[in-house]
């Protein structure tokens, strides 16, 4: 009786095995896409409908997407009709950026230097910015003539 269940057991594998082999993607859909195009996203998985479908090549692919820093949640499920495959990505795109920002081959500094860096430039940026406006402030301002009481312009 065991060696007939672990016969059992092992055709169901390679039934499994040998029904994944000729399956072919046959559509990728996305699910919860707010700013970002499907073609982006798509491209981004590495996936490309046509191609033989398999469990680990689409694990990788969502593993790639949330990777990408453009999602907080990457699920998805399939369809199988056939030979064909669909599959459906469930996508929540991180909220306030635009694109992750990735520092590559700066091989003097580490990734926090260059983020202080960073900071550190656009915070003197936003200074000069405010010296610059600052006689506009200051004193008393004419809206006439916009001058102020230094004669400043």
């Amino acid at each position: 009786m065991r060696i007939l269940s672990t016969i059992c057991v092992v055709v169901l594998a390679a039934m499994t095995i040998f029904a994944q082999a000729g399956q072919k993607i046959a559509k990728i859909e996305l699910e919860g896409l707010q700013a970002l195009t499907a073609e982006t996203v798509i491209a981004t998985s590495g996936l490309k409908v046509g191609e033989r479908f398999s469990v680990d090549a689409t694990d990788e692919a969502a593993q790639r997407l949330l990777s990408s820093g453009l999602f907080k949640k990457v699920g998805y499920r399939t369809r199988n009709a056939g030979g064909n495959v669909t599959i459906t990505f469930q996508l929540e795109e991180v909220k306030g950026q635009s694109s992750p920002v990735v520092f590559d081959n700066f091989i003097w500094f580490s990734d926090e230097e260059l983020a202080a860096a960073i900071d550190t430039a656009a915070a003197a940026a936003i200074i000069a910015d405010l010296f610059t406006i600052a006689p506009w402030f200051a004193g008393s301002f004419d809206w006439q003539t916009r001058e102020n009481a230094s004669g400043h312009a």
